[in-house]
């Protein structure tokens, strides 16, 4: 009886270890998946079977979520209904909804699903912020949400522009939100200020768990001011647009940290990633165009390496560099 007992505690224990896991990694069984706030879950998504996404026990000091997921180039769509309308869902490979939380809400939900033909695997993570922080995209004017907390990214082969909504001062559960457009003194949103931040993934590295591990780092406020580079700041009144110059199949993560100076509070916007190249092209593709990238590299390093060479033996033998042009 002794033996028996311990196998059965085993058997307990050893569920419990699994569920636990599941919390993080894998699918859900029933169409439902439990998340955490502040921590990161892989998901993997497949065409007509959709997911709901649920946080419970959200704190009375927390007064809005978002709510945001990620995968490499499929696209996946996140919505606050399971029937999906314009205003209130977001399709794309970095995407993200606001949550704004009612008086006395502790429970959220959200609904996930994916058009593309093959499974998508994602990474998702819901975050929470007071009254004090700024709400990112929180004047939108521009896009299709209400609340707009999404970087939205065009490219060419030269440039790469990031666009996103103006954020808005954060406020109380049960509140009216501050009006956006009336007034531009230190009590309007006109005070916030933008700082836009710049993460290079690892050099010939298009693999989508590469990608996914790195976005982690450029999700948080604290994360991206550790990991990032601040490339620019933008006032109130400048344009929420930046353009950079494209690196075609370099892997580049963009976010934004709106921060409100006068009560020392900030949030991140939800981040987003290019490329500057198609994973779906027949031709010209990302990874076609990684193994130009090596190739180009090799061919200028040793061209590099050439040319010091040149420049020692030029050196050695007391002669100017520009004497070695008149035999070519």
């Amino acid at each position: 009886m002794e033996l028996l007992r311990l196998l059965v505690l085993a058997v307990l224990a050893s569920e419990r270890r699994v569920a636990g896991g599941a919390e993080v990694f894998g699918n859900s069984s029933e169409g439902l998946l439990e998340f955490s706030l502040g921590k990161f879950r892989y998901l993997e998504l497949i065409k007509s079977f959709p997911e709901e996404a649920i946080l419970h026990h959200i704190s009375s000091n927390v007064t809005f979520l978002i709510f945001q997921i990620h995968s490499q180039y499929q696209n996946t769509t996140i919505s606050f209904y399971k029937t999906l309308l314009p205003n209130a869902s977001e399709t794309g490979t970095n995407r993200g909804l606001v949550s704004i939380l009612r008086p006395e809400q502790s429970m959220c939900t959200w609904y996930l699903e994916t058009l593309d033909a093959e499974p998508v695997q994602n990474v998702a993570i819901p975050l929470s912020y007071s009254e004090r922080d700024p709400i990112p995209g929180g004047c939108n004017l521009e896009f299709d949400l209400d609340i707009d907390p999404n970087i939205y990214l065009e490219y060419n082969f030269f440039e790469t522009t990031i666009k996103f909504a103006p954020a808005n001062l954060g406020y109380a559960r049960g509140t009216d939100p501050p009006l956006c457009d009336v007034g531009t003194g230190r009590d309007s949103r006109w005070r916030l200020q933008y700082d836009v931040y710049q993460y290079f993934l690892p050099e010939n590295d298009l693999t989508e768990k590469m990608l996914l591990k790195h976005l982690q780092r450029m999700v948080q406020v604290s994360q991206v001011k550790a990991n990032a580079v601040k490339v620019v700041t933008l006032t109130g009144d400048d344009k929420t647009s930046v353009s950079f110059s494209s690196l075609p199949g370099q892997g580049v993560i963009y976010n934004v940290i709106v921060s409100d100076p006068f009560l020392n509070t900030s949030a991140a916007y939800v981040p987003a990633h290019t490329y500057a190249c198609s994973f779906e092209a027949v031709e010209g593709n990302c990874a076609s165009l990684g193994e130009y990238m090596d190739l180009n590299y090799s061919n200028s390093f040793f061209g590099f390496a050439g040319l010091y060479q040149l420049k020692e033996n030029l050196r050695i033998l007391k002669m100017p560099l520009s004497s070695f042009y008149l035999f070519i």
